[in-house]
């Protein structure tokens, strides 16, 4: 009965350790592959990403020196939040209950998780309506190796 159990407990980590996901390639989300960085002999061994965040300040800001710190603090989180989509992928979940054939409620949740380094702000552009943008770079080699 014990080798039964213990046998049985070996199957089921195999069956989950191959039904890992490990993440997409990389280069399918990448918008731009460029040359030699940092010393590298051949032009094709980093990837080079670029995302541009984009925030506004919170309603109700009385100085204006706050609400343009605070929309680029906003805009640099949804670049890192676009470098995190575009390098370990989107997980999407959706729930919604219908009564009588229409759509009474619709919930779609996204999330992703990636721990990001060496990335770099490139520009911060500030618009008189208060929106704020920001490009930003991460450069990584095949081997999901920041620079």
């Amino acid at each position: 009965m014990r080798n039964i159990l213990f046998i049985g407990i070996i199957c089921i980590a195999f069956l989950m350790y191959g039904c890992a996901t490990q993440p997409s390639s990389v280069l399918s989300g990448a918008e731009e592959i460029s040359g030699i960085y940092e010393g590298q002999n051949n032009p094709n061994t980093y990837i080079t990403i670029r995302v541009t965040g984009k925030g506004v300040a919170p309603e109700g800001m009385t100085n204006p020196a706050q609400a343009k710190i605070l929309s680029e603090r906003a805009a640099e989180s949804d670049g890192y939040r676009l470098l995190a989509e575009k390098l370990r992928g989107l997980l999407v979940t959706t729930f919604q209950t219908t009564r009588h054939a229409q759509v009474t409620e619709s919930v779609i949740h996204t999330q992703t998780e990636a721990f990001l380094r060496a990335t770099q702000i490139v520009d911060i552009r500030h618009y008189p309506d208060g929106l704020a943008e920001v490009d930003m770079v991460i450069r990584i080699n095949k081997n999901y190796e920041y620079f």
